[in-house]
C-alpha cells in the first residue's frame, strides 16, 4: 500500500516495517504526530469458528465512516468476497485518533479458504490497491 500510495503522490509514514510490537498508545501518538492525515490500520481477522468469512473495515466517527465506506467498497470489488461492511467501534486506535481513521480487517485467518488467499500475492496486492484506493477517493472527496 505504501509504494502505491506514493505513486500517487502521497506521503506516507508507517508505525512500523517489521513484525515488532509498537503499544496502542505508541500506533495513536506516531499517528497524531502529523496533520491533516488520516490513519489505516491493517489486520487479518480471528474468530474461534472456522466458517466466518469477508472483509470489514471499522470506523470511529462521521470522517471515519467516509474513509471506511470508500476502502471497504473498493476492497470487497478487487476481491470479489463477502462485504461485511464498515461498522462504526471504539477501538482505541479509532477514538484516539486526532484524524479520520480506519481498521482493515482484511480476511479470518481462522477460515482456512481465507487464509489460504492471503498466503498469495495477487491477494495482498489487491488489498494493498483496493486500500489505496479507497484513500485516493476519500481525499479527492475533501
Amino acid at each position: 500500500m505504501e509504494y502505491y500510495l506514493k505513486q500517487k503522490g502521497i506521503r506516507t509514514k508507517l508505525t512500523r516495517r517489521s513484525d515488532e510490537f509498537v503499544t496502542l498508545p505508541g500506533r495513536v501518538s506516531i499517528g497524531n504526530r502529523y496533520r491533516n492525515s488520516i490513519f489505516v490500520s491493517i489486520h487479518y481477522n480471528h474468530v474461534w469458528k472456522r466458517d466466518p468469512y469477508g472483509l470489514e473495515t471499522f470506523y470511529y466517527g462521521r470522517e471515519g465512516k467516509k474513509l471506511a465506506t470508500y476502502i471497504q467498497n473498493d476492497i470487497c470489488s478487487k476481491l470479489n468476497t463477502i462485504n461485511r461492511g464498515a461498522k462504526q467501534s471504539k477501538f482505541y486506535v479509532l477514538r484516539n485518533t486526532k484524524y479520520p481513521a480506519v481498521l482493515v480487517e482484511c480476511g479470518f485467518v481462522s477460515n482456512s479458504k481465507e487464509r489460504s488467499r492471503m498466503k498469495q500475492a495477487w491477494y495482498r496486492q489487491s488489498l494493498a490497491e483496493g486500500i489505496g484506493e479507497g484513500i485516493m477517493k476519500y481525499k479527492k472527496s475533501w
